[in-house]
């Protein structure tokens, strides 16, 4: 009886949490890409690809 309880429970989490997995957002990355030279302090600096300390 315990391990049915166990199974059970986790059937009902797998299929209730399965929105967590899906992401809204995707952006395609290429390879021809380039990032500029520096040291990124924050993660604006870096989704903008803009360094605060650049070489």
């Amino acid at each position: 009886m315990f391990r049915l309880s166990i199974i059970t429970c986790f059937i009902i989490s797998v299929f209730s949490c399965d929105g967590l997995w899906c992401q809204g957002e995707q952006v395609k990355y290429t390879f021809d890409f380039e990032f500029e030279e520096g040291i990124y302090l924050a993660f604006e600096e870096f989704k903008y690809n803009n360094p605060s300390i650049k070489h």
